[in-house]
């Protein structure tokens, strides 16, 4: 239970530096990465499934719809249907 929390908590990290800019390539290394668990896989393919669902959804501040979707809600809403972990809707509460 502490690995997910802990994946959700990084997860939620990364979807919220999504929403800034994005480094250049030449800023990531190559790194050799050990093969997920099966737990681990599966809560991935739950987070894609979310991105599936969301991709291109624009973006609209306070917006918590497929009409329109803010970071923080778009947060919220990918954790609590992959992991069914209810997390506070805004980023100072997050």
């Amino acid at each position: 239970m502490k690995f997910r929390k802990m994946l959700a908590v990084t997860i939620t990290f990364a979807t919220l530096a999504a929403c800034s800019s994005t480094p250049s390539p030449s800023h990531f290394s190559q790194t050799a990465q050990k093969p997920l668990s099966k737990s681990e896989q599966l809560t991935v393919n739950a987070y894609m499934s979310v991105y599936d669902q969301w991709k291109g959804v624009p973006y609209h501040f306070g917006g918590t719809s497929f009409r329109g979707v803010d970071c923080s809600a778009f947060v919220q809403i990918a954790v609590q249907n992959a992991t069914q972990q209810a997390l506070p809707r805004t980023t100072k509460d997050q």
